[in-house]
C-alpha cells in the first residue's frame, strides 16, 4: 500500500486526515491550524491560514465540520462549508461516528476521564460510556466505537443496557 505524503510548507505537526482523504488539518507553531484541500491526483492547495487558532481533533464524515480543541479544554466546532451553529463542549479527543450523527469524546466532570457520547449537532442527548476511567475513543466505519483502558489494548464498547453505543435512546 502506498503512503501519502503530508504537503509542507513550513513548521507544522499533528496532521489529521479528513475521512474522505480529501482535506488535511494541520497545528502549526504560533497558534495557527493550516487546511489543505487534495485533489484527487494527490496534489495539495497552499493552505488556508487560521490565526488564533486551536487544535485540530476531528473531520466530521463528510469534511464539512472540524472539531478545535483549545487550551481550555473545550472543542469548538468549525463550519467548513457553511457557518454552523453548535455549543462548544467540555473534553477532548474527539470522534464523529462515521454516520455523523454522535460525538465521542473525553471529558473529566467526575475528575477522572472517561468517555461520553452526545448527539450531533444538537446535543440533546448525553451518555456517559465508560466507568472507571477511559481515553481515545475512536470509531470505526462499521460503527463500531473503540476506547482505551489505561494500558490496555482498545475494546469494543457497548453501552451498559446491551444496546450498540450510538443507537437510539
Amino acid at each position: 500500500m502506498a503512503g501519502r505524503r503530508e504537503p509542507y510548507n513550513g513548521p507544522a505537526r499533528s496532521p489529521l486526515w479528513s475521512y474522505t482523504g480529501q482535506r488535511l488539518a494541520r497545528t502549526g507553531f504560533g497558534g495557527i491550524a493550516i487546511l489543505h484541500d487534495i485533489a484527487p491526483g494527490g496534489a495539495a492547495t497552499p493552505g488556508v491560514v487560521l490565526k488564533n487558532a486551536k487544535s485540530p481533533q476531528a473531520w466530521s464524515p463528510h469534511d464539512d465540520v472540524l472539531v478545535m480543541y483549545g487550551p481550555s479544554n473545550r472543542m469548538e466546532f468549525l463550519g467548513l462549508n457553511a457557518p454552523i451553529n453548535v455549543a462548544a463542549v467540555s473534553g477532548f479527543y474527539a470522534s464523529f461516528s462515521p454516520d455523523g450523527r454522535w460525538l465521542a469524546y473525553n471529558s473529566t466532570p467526575s475528575g477522572s476521564q472517561e468517555i461520553f457520547i452526545r448527539s450531533y449537532p444538537d446535543g440533546g442527548v448525553v451518555r456517559q460510556i465508560s466507568t472507571g476511567g477511559a481515553v481515545e475513543p475512536r470509531w470505526k466505519r462499521s460503527g463500531d466505537l473503540y476506547l482505551r483502558h489505561g494500558q490496555r489494548l482498545p475494546d469494543a464498547c457497548r453501552d451498559v443496557d446491551g444496546a450498540a453505543v450510538g443507537s437510539a435512546a
